[in-house]
């Protein structure tokens, strides 16, 4: 092993050493919701340190082996995940005691301990208890393990969506790769046990293979990349089954509006095809799911005051929604709720106050992409598909977050990384000017 890799390595295990200690010191790990007892969670917690120095090791070796130029950024990276997950996780896990995490662990060690188990490969929720149970196959089984482990796939999603951005702008980049990684939300939310890590990868693979077609050189390859894409795509519909209806009509409008070959039509069938395109594309999904005004009516109420309207965090509605009307003066707020709030002084709690402040942070960002951005032909159809992509989805999770600011924050993992990646597409080139290369 090259000596800077043991010395990496070698702090990895320090630092499990020292979470180990902090942990057992004040036994942050002692979480009676985890609903094991005092001995086993010791071990339980142990087993997750140790799996998460193994893990680090293992990342070091395959940034070698692709002699990948952000090796320092993958190791900070994956250092700042086993603090949140080994560390500041255990103090928010200790705040809530009805997480989803802990069903999760339950029934996937119930799957694990049944003689004669089979994977049906669910949809939704039942899903990760499955993909849980496939990982304690090679893991001890271990709740702080699989937690480490959810927190490696998040980070896999990261990167993935970090090498969509070197193909759209034909560079790498220490700044940007540092950013996608370890923007304090989506190591946060990328770091728990559930849906929203496996979700961060599947659209960090869907996202990559998009970014490829749009800048593949032959034909053959362009069409290959393009079923890839569409078929992770629908793969997602498996976590959340309203992400196929989302991500991949939005990028299929994308690869055809911005298709060299579409470029060179007049520009009147350019119109007539955007509209008939728009029409199918965009309504399409919406129609699928909502095929009248009292069913509308009635999953709005059931968000609003129903399942997710409920702690410090839920919020009623604005105004009584009783026809298209209400629908359409109702649909900035819900779009402009889910992707950015909620801002500081909306939830009245240490997690609400963060996550305003960076909510806040990445609404500023927004708005200086479009002060002082520059879009050039490279990266215009890269930036229609994000676009497309952030209006969709705050379209459908307009009506959903802004019922919860808790589990609000949670959704928008999906659609942070491809705000993120539109903003350092956008003002990268005014930043370069400022800043000195050895950064860049």
């Amino acid at each position: 092993m090259p000596k800077n890799l043991l010395t990496e390595f070698l702090f990895y295990a320090l630092l499990g050493a020292a979470l180990w200690a902090c942990g057992t010191v004040f036994h942050l790990y002692e979480n009676p919701a985890v609903n094991l007892d005092a001995a086993l969670l010791y071990a339980d917690f142990t087993w997750g340190c140790l799996v998460s120095v193994l893990l680090g090791g293992l990342i070091l070796v395959v940034a070698a082996i692709a002699q990948c130029q952000e090796r320092r950024i993958i190791a900070a990276a994956w250092a700042l995940k086993m603090v949140t997950c080994l560390g500041l996780m255990l103090w928010y896990e200790g705040n809530y005691q009805a997480l989803d995490a802990y069903g999760y662990f339950h029934n996937a060690v119930a799957l694990v301990k049944s003689p004669g188990a089979t994977w049906n490969w669910s949809q939704g929720t039942a899903l990760i208890p499955e993909v849980l149970g496939l990982v304690f196959q090679v893991t001890p089984v271990s709740y702080h393990a699989g937690k480490v482990v959810f927190a490696a796939m998040g980070l896999a999603g990261s990167w993935f969506f970090y090498e969509a951005l070197v193909v759209v702008m034909g560079r790498r980049s220490n700044l940007w790769a540092a950013i996608l990684t370890m923007f304090p939300s989506v190591v946060f939310w990328g770091s728990i046990l559930g849906k929203d890590p496996l979700m961060l990868l599947l659209l960090g693979l869907f996202t990559w293979l998009a970014a490829c077609s749009f800048y593949a050189k032959g034909l053959y390859i362009q069409i290959a990349a393009v079923c890839a894409a569409v078929a992770v795509g629908y793969t997602t519909g498996m976590v959340r089954d309203w992400a196929p209806k989302i991500f991949v009509p939005g990028f299929l409008l994308a690869a055809f509006l911005w298709n060299r070959r579409f470029l060179r039509l007049s520009p009147g069938v350019k119109m007539v095809i955007i509209c008939w395109a728009a029409a199918v594309v965009l309504l399409g999904p919406a129609w699928w799911y909502w095929q009248d005004w009292a069913t509308v009516q009635r999953d709005l109420l059931f968000y609003y005051r129903g399942k997710l309207a409920f702690g410090g965090s839920a919020e009623q509605a604005p105004f009584a929604l009783t026809d298209w009307e209400d629908f359409f003066w109702y649909l900035p707020y819900g779009m402009f709720s889910s992707l950015f709030r909620p801002l500081p002084s909306e939830v009245f709690n240490p997690f609400g106050w963060v996550t305003g402040i960076l909510n806040l942070c990445l609404l500023l960002a927004v708005l200086c992409s479009f002060a002082f951005g520059a879009i050039s032909r490279r990266t215009a159809g890269a930036l229609g598909f994000i676009g497309l992509i952030c209006l969709i989805w705050s379209g459908i999770y307009g009506f959903i977050s802004p019922a919860n600011f808790g589990m609000g924050a949670r959704f928008q993992l999906q659609i942070l990384p491809f705000i993120l990646m539109g903003c350092a597409i956008l003002l990268d080139r005014w930043i370069r000017k400022d800043l000195p290369s050895e950064v860049l």
